[in-house]
C-alpha cells in the first residue's frame, strides 16, 4: 500500500481539527467531499479571480480558507483580489479584520507545460506587503509549511514544486537541520 503524502496528511489533520476550514478547488476527491461535506470542500469552475475573491470574503466573515490553484501562473488573473484586497485588510482596519487565507500553487517543474503554466513567481509574490510566501524543499517541509499556513492569521501562498509530488517522492532527501532558518547549513 502506498504511503500517504505528508502534505495530504497535514491537510486532512487540519480539516479534522479546524471545523471552520473550507477548501476551494476545481476538483476534490469524492472521499473528501463525503468525509467533510460540500460546504467545506467547495468545488468551483476554473476562475481563479472568482475563487480568490470568494475566499477573501469568506475569510473576512470568520472562515479559514485554503484555495488550491493548479498552477502558480493562474494567480496572475487573481492579483487584484490577492494583492489589493486580501493582503490589505489587516492594515486598512488597524487589525480589526484578518484574512486567514492559504493558497497552494504548483510552480514550474520542468514539465514543459507551455508558456501559460510554467511560471515561478516566488520573488514577485515575496515583494507583496502583507503576504507570506512559503517554499517547501521536501515532502515533509511541504506538510509543515501547509499546516503552519492553515493556522496563520494572514494570507499565505505555499509555492510547491511538482517534484515534491511526483512518483518516487518518498525517496527525496530532507534538507539539512537548520537549513532555511537564516543559518548556513553545517
Amino acid at each position: 500500500m502506498a504511503r500517504r503524502h505528508p502534505a495530504s496528511a497535514a491537510l486532512r489533520s487540519a480539516l479534522e481539527e479546524q471545523p471552520d476550514l473550507a477548501v476551494l478547488c476545481t476538483h476534490h476527491p469524492a472521499a473528501h467531499r463525503e468525509l467533510f461535506g460540500a460546504d467545506r470542500m467547495i468545488q468551483l469552475p476554473i476562475a481563479e479571480n472568482a475563487m480568490l475573491g470568494m475566499a477573501t470574503g469568506m475569510a473576512l466573515t470568520g472562515r479559514r480558507v485554503l484555495v488550491n490553484v493548479a498552477r502558480a501562473a493562474f494567480l496572475f488573473s487573481a492579483f487584484d483580489q490577492l494583492v489589493n484586497q486580501a493582503t490589505k485588510w489587516r492594515y486598512l482596519t488597524d487589525g480589526q479584520f484578518q484574512v486567514p487565507l492559504a493558497i497552494r500553487a504548483l510552480t514550474r517543474g520542468g514539465e514543459n507545460l507551455g508558456a501559460q503554466h510554467e511560471h515561478a513567481p516566488h520573488a514577485m509574490l515575496a515583494q507583496v506587503p502583507g503576504l507570506v510566501v512559503a517554499v517547501p524543499g521536501s515532502p515533509n517541509s511541504a506538510a509543515g509549511l501547509l499546516a503552519a499556513a492553515l493556522r496563520h492569521p494572514d494570507p499565505v501562498v505555499v509555492l510547491e514544486s511538482p517534484a515534491l509530488f511526483a512518483p518516487g517522492w518518498e525517496s527525496l532527501p530532507e534538507p539539512p537541520t537548520g537549513a532555511g532558518r537564516g543559518r548556513p547549513p553545517p
